[in-house]
């Protein structure tokens, strides 16, 4: 079975008002989806990074790839994934290189899943068929994201991660409003999406902990690798909440500080920037070995769909995943882009697709309608 052709379909749709998350706010939901062919037609797809954003420079990444990739054995996705990251090793390895790279492996999985008869984590071994879904509302005024997060748990949601970043006094005012709306039962997650420096970190993970807040996600932005461990390790010396990391880390290799010093108790590598599903296997076999939870980032800018599907069967073959992240903000496109899209039921659970490959059928028409206009 050999890979025949490797297309690029980039597809994106406005919001009817933008969403904000931390210092990042977006006003559509957009995914570059990358489709396998083989010479004997089976078909598979991946998706390439967060968004569109960087279409043109996946793009050319893709196009340099595609001479050395075509004839080859679709089947050797490890070789291939090696294959990949060593070409692209003395220029890349931390960028838009990796979004290719990401795309390229899930799609060759899609492949060998669909050849076989048998869903990407049966591949890998089976652990579990489903996860909770945790509830992810986006930035907004305290009052308002209590009321959604209230009507959330009311629809079965057990989990709501809130994002802060308004300021000090807002993001504790958020804090204390959707506990108090919410209850004490529900799982609550803070992700100030790097808003913070390391002093404000401390003492807000502190405050947090005093409201039972169960993790906080991504406080601070640094610029460094050995700086990003060193940081997110002495937030988590200061409180008792959980710390967790990663999304912006490319390829196994920089997951392996942040996991064996415990920086993190949970780690959340992307499918779709890390690596793939092949990156995201090894980083969650590294965080079983060192007891880390395994919650793969899905990012709120793109359309939860591939991306989505890859990270369910990276948690279905996972021993230390507990949640899977729900983006609440439906689009057309999210609406129309699978024949059957991926929801959460009604008990916040989120079944691993059972169908072979990722499980999953584009609506090809839809990925014509919205593709971007380049």
């Amino acid at each position: 079975m050999k890979i025949s052709q490797i297309e690029l379909f980039p597809v994106v749709s406005k919001l009817p008002s933008p969403l904000r998350w931390g210092a990042f706010e977006v006003d559509e939901k957009s995914c570059i989806i990358l489709k396998l062919t083989t010479d004997d037609g089976v078909i598979g797809v991946g998706e390439c990074g967060l968004s569109t954003r960087f279409y043109r420079q996946v793009k050319a990444t893709v196009n340099g790839l595609i001479p050395s990739l075509i004839g080859k054995d679709a089947e050797a996705v490890g070789a291939l994934w090696h294959e990949i990251y060593s070409s692209t090793h003395q220029w890349g390895r931390r960028g838009v290189e990796t979004y290719a790279l990401s795309g390229i492996d899930i799609a060759l999985w899609d492949v060998l899943g669909k050849s076989a008869g048998k869903p990407i984590h049966a591949l890998f071994g089976t652990t579990v068929a489903s996860v909770p879904a945790y509830y992810a509302p986006d930035l907004k005024p305290a009052a308002r994201i209590a009321e959604e997060s209230a009507k959330a748990a009311g629809n079965g949601f057990g989990a709501i991660k809130l994002r802060t970043g308004l300021g000090l006094e807002e993001d504790k005012k958020i804090i204390r409003e959707v506990r108090n709306a919410v209850g004490d039962s529900v799982t609550l997650m803070v992700d100030p999406n790097m808003a913070y420096d390391l002093t404000t970190g401390i003492r807000m993970a502190r405050f947090f902990e005093e409201h039972g807040i169960y993790w906080i996600e991504e406080p601070v932005r640094t610029h460094s690798l050995i700086e990003y461990v060193r940081v997110l390790g002495e937030i988590g010396a200061h409180t008792s909440c959980y710390v967790a990391g990663g999304e912006s880390l490319f390829t196994p290799y920089e997951f392996t500080d942040l996991i064996s010093k415990r920086a993190v108790d949970v780690v959340q590598p992307d499918c779709t920037t890390s690596g793939g599903l092949t990156a995201a296997r090894k980083i969650s076999a590294m965080a079983e070995a060192w007891n880390v939870a395994f919650v793969p980032h899905v990012a709120c800018s793109s359309i939860a769909t591939i991306g989505l599907a890859a990270a369910l069967h990276a948690i279905g073959s996972s021993v230390t995943s507990q949640y899977v992240e729900y983006d609440p903000y439906v689009s057309p496109l999210r609406q129309e882009l699978l024949e059957e899209p991926l929801r959460p039921n009604g008990e916040g659970l989120m079944a691993v697709p059972e169908g072979p490959g990722l499980g999953i059928n584009l609506n090809w028409e839809a990925v014509k309608h919205y593709a971007l206009d380049e």
